[in-house]
């Protein structure tokens, strides 16, 4: 009988390396593919140590140049987004058009059956759960792909934890070659958004502008509304009787305003260019009881879906929730761990 083919999208990290020897000791055909998402000037080492990965376990490589998509899907999609004065997060956009579009479709070419990555999730009868290690709930930046292709998808490493992977690198003694885990941002050098922004839009985003209370008294300048996030305290650089926080910027007139930390609470929340994972009806998502993260890393909230029209939904939240940003993810999940949908917070 024919092995059924995977290809996997490697980086040279423990995680795709762990996970495409996983599918061979399962007994798959597996070749990995590393797209290139950087011009000559990025960092070369992620295709040479994919390379040596590959040369390791057996198995072919490819590399495929994608640096024009990630450019126009992730990257100029991020300096737009902080430009309008809101919060991006590039991996949600790089997961949806590069890893899980342009790169299965690239495997699909070259034969494979199934396309698998090193993400820490868990795809089953259709849906994506969060995986084994609560720690990595990477199933929040996935909730944005097309589910169309989810049968033809695997990841290897959803019912382990981290520090399982780790160990299992060590028991089937795998060559590691990357140190360390991957940055914060992959495009930007040592993590610094700001250097990053002003170099790509020739300074424009570094315009000075009011400080302002809530109540409309100008309390001081800012060096570019794009570097204040909803909720910053630090870096304000102005005095004031209580402590202040960035609750919201004026695009239009060039303004942060801040307020108190109770100003940052919200009951409700707009999303829209919704995403359904489960398949669930318009009908039956009304007034449905689901939990929420509203970025990556948040918490997770209980809320009621409250209207759910033109692309948009309206989600109420069963206890206020601080430092809303618009541009985040907000990701819905089922008190399962399996993603219902996720939209944009406006």
């Amino acid at each position: 009988m024919k092995k059924k083919v995977v290809g996997i999208g490697l980086s040279g990290g423990i995680d795709s390396t762990v996970a495409a020897k996983l599918l061979i000791d399962e007994g798959y055909d597996v070749f990995g593919i590393t797209m290139r998402v950087f011009d000559s000037n990025g960092d070369e080492t992620i295709y040479e140590n994919s390379k040596k990965v590959c040369e390791d376990l057996g198995i072919k490589h490819y590399i495929v140049d994608y640096i024009n998509e990630f450019k126009k899907y992730v990257i100029d999609d991020f300096i737009e987004e902080y430009k309008n004065g809101r919060t991006p997060n590039p991996c949600v956009k790089c997961n949806k058009y590069i890893k899980l579009g342009k790169l299965y479709e690239e495997a699909m070419k070259l034969g494979a059956d199934y396309f698998a990555t090193g993400h820490y999730a868990i795809i089953k009868n259709g849906n994506i759960y969060i995986g084994e290690d609560s720690k990595k709930d990477q199933a929040y930046f996935l909730a944005q792909i097309n589910i169309k292709n989810i049968d033809k998808i695997l990841f290897p490493l959803g019912n382990y934890t981290k520090d399982r992977i780790r160990e299992i690198a060590k028991e089937k003694e795998i060559k590691l070659y990357a140190k360390g885990e991957s940055q914060e941002i992959c495009f930007i050098k040592d993590d610094d958004y700001k250097k990053f922004l002003i170099e790509n839009t020739n300074g424009e985003i570094e315009k000075e502008g009011e400080i302002i209370y809530k109540n409309g008294k100008v309390l001081g300048l800012h060096k570019g509304y794009s570097f204040y996030t909803i909720g910053q305290r630090k870096g304000l650089g102005i005095a004031h009787k209580t402590p202040l926080y960035v609750i919201g910027v004026d695009i239009e007139k060039n303004q942060v305003i801040v307020g108190e930390n109770s100003d940052l609470f919200k009951k409700n929340l707009i999303i829209n260019k919704i995403n359904l994972i489960q398949n669930i009806s318009r009908e039956d998502m009304l007034n449905l009881n689901c939990k929420v993260k509203t970025r990556s890393r948040d918490n997770f909230h209980e809320v009621i879906i409250k209207e759910y029209e033109n692309n948009e939904i309206k989600l109420e939240f069963i206890d206020n929730v601080r430092a809303i940003t618009p541009g985040q993810l907000a990701v819905m999940y089922d008190y399962d761990n399996k993603i219902i949908g996720s939209g944009y917070i406006m």
